[in-house]
């Protein structure tokens, strides 16, 4: 698919062209009046009119309403962003039929926004300014809500390419063996997609406001995605760093790769998602012949991103690696000496916005590092395990406890169940010791059937509201803590099961604490 030469703007500022053509009016009125007094009345006379122009001109909100049938959770979040990378949020909370009634006015460009909660999402929803959209599906799954998914109202047309009639069940195996199946696969994948975009986007006539914007939209997505799956299954494959570079330029269009920089494709999702991600995992394997430890060299990354991008694309995959750095910091020296690196890059910086979120950032995470320091109260909790009976971190004070949270969704913890069931062995006839799993983020339907799969001996709890993961500060999974025998935080980042030997070592010297 070719992509348009159109110029796109993340937002369109009609007040610019207003505020020229009064100072254009203001200009001449006064080179008509020598008097002083009644210039001043002439330019009191336009700031009037600009300032009531300006109050009629009232951002107009979105409307989102409808019925979900079937939905895991009654709380669902919307995820808005006006910003390329910076995110604001509505709750949508369902009646007891599902049906539910949102008006927001923090919407005030034309976008993509996500509706979620564990187990439902609607992703991407195609919203604008006066949008109002009324919604069905049956959200018992992923699945039943891809291909029941009604929209009505204004913004209908915009968004027919998510809902129930253009749904496709040709899925994609990234850990296909054979090349020659994979492409075969895509390529039916993009020639359906394409078939639909034809039909409802190019060759209708609307008069629906953003269509045509969210036309391009769909069309850039379709156009990256495809990059996206071919990334991909490519480092998901035993290939060599000249292979999986070969294997893309066959199979992708190369003048895009090679002028992959242009701000005007942020409005695309697919697009953001691969600058900041595969497309840049892609270039470093490339530019390192796959060196694992550098492409891990948060020096090295920042100066590719330099080299790869230009403008607000830059800062944007700035601010999105830099955010991911600032989470990973494990005590205050290693924040402020982040922070420190940051900082010539953020100084230019033309997106003062860019520079705020980073700076909340960073003081949210100097609170959650001083609220989590060695020798603090751990949070106590009160938790139900798989059969409904609940247990409080407060039984287990007088014993070293080993907190491991993770989710059924999560491949990375699941992972660490076989190294952390030797762990368990070493320790489970010891009177001083516990170890506790709590999942967070998960249905209970799904945290069970995981459970009974993996079989860990130690005792399982399920954090349903996310209150006890806030309290601890768990925002990647899979995380571990070891609290002493006091109650106290021992170690608020404790290395992985698979680290064995450390991990004992740690356990023991905690053990035979007084």
């Amino acid at each position: 698919m070719k992509l348009s030469k159109k110029n796109f703007v993340w937002a369109r500022n009609t007040t610019l062209d207003l505020g020229a053509y009064y100072i254009i009016l203001i200009f001449k009125s006064l080179v008509l009046f020598k008097n002083i007094k009644m210039r001043l009345v002439i330019l009191s006379f336009f700031v009037l009119n600009i300032l009531t122009q300006a109050l009629c001109q009232e951002q107009e909100p979105v409307i989102l309403q409808g019925q979900f049938l079937n939905c895991p959770k009654r709380e669902l979040t919307v995820s808005i962003q006006n910003v390329p990378g910076l995110y604001t949020h509505e709750e949508i909370k369902l009646n007891e039929d599902g049906t539910f009634y949102l008006k927001t006015n923090k919407i005030t460009v034309p976008q993509d926004v996500a509706i979620r909660s564990l187990g439902f999402s609607i992703n991407p929803l195609f919203v604008a300014p006066g949008y109002n959209l009324t919604l069905k599906c049956d959200g018992r799954n992923l699945k039943t809500i891809k291909k029941t998914l009604e929209i009505s109202g204004i913004g209908k047309e915009s968004n027919y390419a998510i809902t129930g009639d253009s749904y496709h069940d040709y899925s994609i195996n990234f850990e296909e063996p054979s090349k020659k199946k994979f492409l075969q696969d895509i390529n039916k994948v993009t020639e359906i997609e394409d078939s639909i975009y034809k039909i409802q986007y190019v060759e209708k006539i609307t008069k629906e406001p953003y269509f045509n914007y969210f036309s391009e939209v769909i069309k850039l997505n379709l156009h990256f995605d495809k990059l996206y799956k071919l990334i991909t299954y490519s480092l998901l494959q035993p290939y060599s760093a000249k292979e999986i570079e070969r294997f893309v330029q066959d199979n992708y269009d190369n003048q895009t790769l090679d002028n992959f920089s242009n701000d005007n494709w942020l409005i695309s999702s697919s697009y953001r998602k691969l600058v900041s991600d595969r497309f840049l995992r892609y270039q470093m394997i490339i530019d390192t012949d796959g060196d694992k430890i550098l492409i891990h060299d948060e020096d090295y990354i920042l100066n590719k991103i330099t080299e790869l991008y230009d403008s607000q694309t830059r800062e944007y995959v700035y601010v999105r690696f830099m955010r991911g750095s600032f989470s990973r910091s494990k005590d205050l020296s290693e924040l402020r000496s982040t922070a420190e690196r940051f900082e010539p890059f953020i100084e230019d910086f033309r997106n003062e916005s860019y520079k705020e979120y980073l700076d909340q950032i960073f003081q949210d995470k100097v609170k959650q590092l001083y609220e989590s320091q060695v020798g603090k109260k751990a949070p106590m909790f009160n938790l139900p395990d798989t059969t409904g009976k609940y247990h409080s971190l407060q039984d287990y004070i007088g014993k070293v406890v080993y907190l491991d949270f993770w989710g059924s969704w999560c491949k990375p913890c699941r992972e660490e169940t076989p190294f952390l069931k030797e762990i368990y062995n070493e320790f489970h006839d010891s009177k001083d010791m516990v170890f506790i799993g709590i999942a967070i983020k998960d249905l209970e339907e799904n945290w069970i059937k995981a459970v009974n799969k993996d079989k860990p001996k130690w005792l399982q709890l399920i954090d349903v509201d996310q209150k006890v993961s806030k309290q601890y500060h768990v925002n990647i999974l899979p995380r571990y803590i070891i609290i002493d025998k006091e109650g106290n935080l021992a170690d608020p980042d404790a290395p992985r099961p698979r680290e064995k030997e450390k991990l004992i070592n740690i356990l023991n010297t905690e053990i035979i604490k007084n």
